[in-house]
């Protein structure tokens, strides 16, 4: 999926027009968050892989138009997600 982002204002007309490939790369971020936020069913999808890593953690790789993010999710004792760390320090990208 390739993103584009684009705003217009009435009176100045377009403010920001932003696509390609660093549009989709920083994009591909906020797509795995919204997945693992709003959408829980995706997150069986094959674009994304899992890797366990201790009892409340797991850490998610997800593949987005040749950009790959990814993320450690940690659960609490009932099995709902508590933290899906977003800094950009901890998020690898690969092309």
């Amino acid at each position: 999926m390739k993103i584009a982002f684009a705003v217009f204002l009435a009176i100045h007309g377009e403010v920001v027009d932003a696509s390609g490939s660093e549009m989709t790369r920083s994009e591909t971020v906020t797509l795995f968050n919204d997945l693992c936020l709003l959408a829980p069913a995706s997150l069986l999808s094959k674009s994304i892989t899992w890797e366990s890593l201790d009892e409340p953690r797991v850490r998610g790789s997800f593949t987005n138009a040749g950009n790959t993010v990814r993320a450690e999710l940690s659960f609490d004792a009932a099995g709902d997600l508590v933290c899906f760390p977003y800094q950009l320090a901890f998020v690898l990208f690969r092309r």
